[in-house]
């Protein structure tokens, strides 16, 4: 049982330093503010209950299981390309969504292994003609799904990048060039209200037009 309790332990401040690893990707490209990063920053300790990792952060060092590295950033822009994605890449879009997402599922609804496949199957299968993997230097980093509805407007589907290469101003590219091939056509989109993201979007455009009790619903380029 001892055993079992570390091991949630790990994955869960595992969860924890990847979603600061987005908050500080987000800070560091100017897409919040420093008192937004505090305020979003203090919050996701106090739900996760990592208070003792955030003191050691506080100590000018990042955890990675037993590994300690200093907190030194990259700052080469990444270049990306898109492939399409296949029914073999269900394994890696999971990966993705645990990832990057867990944390939130697992509040609101809780997180089940087989119930989360299940809906991606569903997901690739409604839309995976509309899904790109985002490859860095042939490696698969990441998902950007972007369709137009039967209005003929454009809906960002699932956008989800590795947290390890967060913070390198490749959403950003990929969210301008996109909206600059859609001058004049509304783009949509929702983002968990938790998600740091958000801020991203606000930093190219995008405004809340609505919420559910989970998300903010969000859009570019309103046609009255």
């Amino acid at each position: 049982m001892e055993l079992e309790n570390d091991i949630k332990y790990e994955k869960k401040k595992q969860l924890f330093l990847d979603q600061k690893k987005t908050l500080d990707s987000f800070l560091k490209t100017g897409a919040i503010s420093r008192l937004q990063y505090d305020k979003s920053y203090g919050d996701l300790v106090k739900k996760m209950g990592m208070e003792n990792v955030a003191e050691e952060l506080g100590n000018g060092k990042q955890l990675i299981g037993s590994a300690v590295y200093g907190s030194k950033h990259c700052d080469r822009s990444l270049e990306y390309s898109f492939r399409q994605c296949e029914n073999m890449d269900i394994d890696f879009i999971y990966t993705l969504k645990e990832r990057c997402f867990k944390w939130y599922v697992e509040k609101i609804y809780g997180w089940n292994k087989d119930v989360q496949m299940e809906y991606t199957r569903k997901e690739m299968a409604e839309r995976l003609e509309h899904m790109n993997i985002i490859q860095t230097d042939g490696k698969d980093i990441g998902l950007f799904t972007f369709f137009y509805d039967e209005n003929g407007d454009a809906c960002i589907g699932m956008f989800a990048i590795l947290p390890e290469y967060q913070g390198k101003g490749l959403g950003t590219k990929i969210l301008n060039e996109t909206l600059d091939r859609n001058k004049g056509v509304r783009v949509y989109l929702k983002t968990y209200k938790e998600n740091p993201a958000r801020f991203l979007y606000q930093k190219v455009g995008f405004v809340k037009y609505g919420e559910t009790e989970t998300h903010w619903l969000m859009e570019k380029n309103r046609i009255e």
